[in-house]
């Protein structure tokens, strides 16, 4: 019998071993079929990769600011020093690319 993770932060944590477990799955199963196998992007609904424990803000850090503004060839607004950003997000709204969100 074999268990997959149900999300890619599980399978990421079984490091080298669950990387050549699923090496070995991939190769047994393109041996049993005739071509690879394939979907339509319509026929699928895409998920988040990877579910993340926490979110960070990094717009609230002096560097990443600057380095996103300098980017845009911006100088970093006054404003950004007087009311720093701050987002508390919530993990679990983490959702794939064609997910209603209300």
């Amino acid at each position: 019998m074999v268990l997959f993770p149900k999300n890619m932060r599980e399978f990421l944590v079984l490091g080298p071993w669950g990387l050549d477990q699923a090496r070995r799955v991939v190769e047994f199963a393109l041996g049993l079929a005739a071509s690879p196998v394939t979907y339509s992007l319509s026929a699928v609904r895409l998920l988040a990769p990877v579910v993340p424990q926490v979110l960070w803000d990094c717009l609230g850090f002096d560097e990443p600011t600057k380095n996103a503004y300098a980017w845009l060839n911006l100088p970093v607004p006054p404003a950004w020093y007087e009311l720093p950003v701050y987002d508390n997000g919530n993990s679990l709204m983490v959702v794939g690319p064609e997910a209603d969100v209300c």
